[in-house]
């Protein structure tokens, strides 16, 4: 997290935050979490590592491929 804290500006425990807490509901549902995105990431210059960053996430978690979770 500090490294990312220091690339994106975003705040490392809040980063920490949300990977804990979407690990958390992917145990708790049995890899019902989701993460909703639109088409407003393709307007961005990195937008493939944006999909990498979510798609590695949804991985970890083993939400990808479950009915509820993954990806939208």
């Amino acid at each position: 997290p500090a490294g990312a804290s220091e690339r994106t500006g975003g705040s490392g425990p809040a980063m920490i935050r949300v990977a804990q807490e979407f690990a958390r509901n992917s145990i708790e549902s049995g890899g019902r979490s989701q993460i909703v995105m639109g088409a407003g990431i393709n307007h961005y210059y990195h937008a493939d590592e944006i999909y990498r960053t979510i798609l590695a996430l949804t991985s970890m978690c083993a939400t990808q491929g479950v009915n509820g979770g993954g990806r939208a």
